[in-house]
């Protein structure tokens, strides 16, 4: 199968950027985020552990949600339900206070892979279009000042961050309004990524080449990609050489 390559969209998480283990990540941000808020604003009695379970609950909830209803879950909304399922006041101020002191905790943590900027380097010198497509649950801006203060915001003309919109992977609609902004057909587009159920199988329905980044995820169950590797400078050779897109 062979064919001109035009533009590589990537997936980011364990794909472009490595996080710590959410299990981890995660509940330390809530337990900060209780630390500082409850200092400052009532939380009506609500203690620490009760407040993280609540959320660690309603997250996990959230993400089996994504892709499979428009749902457009982000942070913000999770942290809603759970003030208003506790029965605490205060209401918007109060979420976005506790969002803001989660991203705090949060925000030194993201890494970019070793090759991320040099492979994004030479696929934009070769004239390749370049944009990225990410499930997650925290704020675009979020995402974007990590991005730009690891140097590799320039590269993507679009960025389409699931928690500001209405579907996730593996909807084709995430898929194919990326593909059209970029104003290149699905069948000389890849996509990479490391989660078979979401990236695999959302680029393949659309029509893109899909090419598994091996990573934690990538055992998951889902179809089969139309290659793999290991690191992501790899991607430049399937680009040059669409014979290994099989």
């Amino acid at each position: 199968m062979s064919a001109e390559i035009q533009a590589v969209v990537f997936d980011m998480g364990d794909t472009l950027v490595e996080f710590p283990p959410f299990e981890e990540l995660i509940p330390a941000g809530f337990e900060y985020a209780y630390d500082q808020i409850s200092s400052a604003l009532p939380l009506d009695g609500i203690q620490r552990p009760e407040f993280v379970s609540a959320l660690m609950e309603e997250e996990t909830l959230a993400w089996k949600r994504l892709g499979k209803s428009p749902s457009n879950e982000c942070l913000g909304a999770v942290i809603t339900r759970v003030l208003d399922n506790l029965g605490v006041g205060q209401g918007a101020d109060l979420a976005r206070a506790i969002e803001d002191a989660f991203y705090e905790h949060v925000w030194p943590t993201p890494t970019p892979v070793a090759d991320a900027s040099s492979t994004l380097r030479e696929l934009q010198r070769l004239g390749i279009r370049l944009a990225l497509i990410s499930n997650t649950l925290w704020q675009s801006r979020t995402h974007e000042r990590h991005l730009e203060r690891d140097g590799l915001l320039h590269y993507f003309e679009h960025r389409a961050f699931s928690s500001s919109k209405p579907w996730a992977k593996p909807h084709p609609s995430i898929f194919l309004e990326t593909l059209t902004l970029l104003g290149v057909s699905p069948q000389r587009a890849i996509f990479v990524g490391d989660r078979p159920p979401d990236d695999i199988k959302g680029a393949l329905d659309v029509g893109m080449f899909a090419v598994l980044k091996h990573s934690k995820h990538s055992d998951l169950a889902g179809p089969k990609p139309h290659a793999e590797i290991s690191s992501l400078s790899e991607i430049v050779n399937l680009v040059l050489d669409p014979s290994g897109l099989k």
